[in-house]
């Protein structure tokens, strides 16, 4: 999933020169982190940021591509769900304060460089 600028919260880490962190899925739940991201790129969005990944998006996903998803791998889905959103809002938060920080800054520099005028 991108924001509006089509960056990735893996292209920020790469941007600042971080690495990303590392998730350590074990191989016998592969395939549940597979199916979150196919489904996460195909999210829709509202005005400010993606929507959760739906139940009917999921069931579609599932008669699409023909595999079976058990009730407890459609619970892993969304607990992965909104632990990606909550954490692509707390980014979207901070990269927001930081905004507003420069745009301050921003308005301060201006209006002394007035001020000596």
């Amino acid at each position: 999933m991108t924001d509006s600028l089509g960056r990735s919260l893996r292209d920020d880490y790469e941007v600042r020169g971080l690495e990303p962190p590392e998730s350590e899925i074990p191989d016998v739940a592969s395939h549940i982190w597979e199916w979150f991201w196919r489904l996460s790129s195909c999210r829709s969005s509202g005005m400010n940021s993606p929507n959760p990944i739906s139940f009917l998006e999921i069931d579609s996903f599932s008669r699409i591509t023909g595999n079976i998803i058990r009730p407890e791998e459609v619970e892993a889905i969304c607990t992965m769900d909104s632990a990606y959103l909550e954490a692509l809002n707390k980014r979207r938060k901070e990269i927001d304060d930081k905004n507003r920080e420069f745009q301050e800054l921003s308005k301060k520099s201006k209006a002394k460089t007035r001020g000596k005028r």
